[in-house]
């Protein structure tokens, strides 16, 4: 890539990017490297201070505006055996629909890398996934509810703490964010005590740690959402369960 300026100089006049596509009134942009545009977008979507000069060879930069022009997404492609988006940085307050996204990305056709988090940063924000068979594709959105266990040694100050996360498949006859404020109260207790049969599951839950307490709740669970599939072989072993249990139940 010629350039007149050495890598890590800004340009010192302003200079546009160049509109490569649009869909419903947001515009795709390829950034110039250095430019004042680039770096006053990353500032607005929380990217101040990442370099836009290093590897200028193997580097670009894309985003997507909003009609008025204002930045919702940034991201960094490298091209470092093999091209790959290696960082995502989304507006808090972007209202760029998930489709919209989706055709940028199709467009660049390539994955995002897992080192920087860019794969899971565009999976939770915008519920796309790249898939080798496929490309770019839309997953379902899923979610479990996340109980925390620990246990406290009160011998020092600070405390010590040992924690550890315990997820379960929500029952919709449980919801945590029932309006009705009895109800949403019970659903945290019901999933605080169903919490107990999984943590009980795991070793950590055997025997005791000298000078700590015993293992109890900490804080009101939470829902959380799924990102990948790493988790999908315990997820298929709860649904299993839950489906063995309804059948067992003298109303299943």
């Amino acid at each position: 890539m010629a350039r007149s300026e050495t890598a890590g100089e800004r340009f010192t006049v302003e200079r546009q990017s160049r509109e490569v596509g649009d869909r419903d009134g947001y515009a795709f942009v390829r950034y110039r490297l250095g430019s004042d545009e680039l770096s006053r977008d990353l500032d607005a979507v929380g990217g101040a201070g990442f370099s836009t000069s290093d590897y200028p060879d193997m580097a670009a930069f894309f985003g997507i505006l909003d009609g008025a022009g204002k930045p919702q997404l940034v991201l960094n492609v490298i091209d470092d055996d093999g091209m790959a988006i290696s960082f995502v940085f989304a507006a808090k307050d972007a209202t760029v629909p998930s489709e919209v996204v989706h055709d940028l990305l199709d467009r660049l056709d390539v994955p995002a890398a897992w080192n920087a988090g860019a794969d899971n940063d565009l999976a939770g924000r915008f519920d796309l996934r790249w898939v080798d068979a496929a490309g770019w594709v839309r997953q379902e959105p899923r979610h479990l509810v996340k109980v925390e266990f620990e246990r406290i040694c009160f011998g020092t100050r600070p405390v010590l703490r040992e924690a550890v996360d315990v997820f379960l498949l929500p029952d919709p006859a449980h919801d945590m964010a029932d309006a009705d404020a009895e109800r949403a109260y019970w659903a945290k207790h019901f999933y605080r005590e169903t919490a107990w049969d999984e943590f009980r599951r795991l070793p950590q839950s055997e025997g005791v740690r000298p000078g700590f307490s015993s293992w109890m709740n900490n804080g009101e669970p939470q829902t959380v959402k799924v990102l990948n599939d790493c988790l999908d072989r315990e997820i298929a072993r709860m649904t299993a369960d839950r489906v063995q249990a309804a059948a067992a139940s003298p109303r299943g």
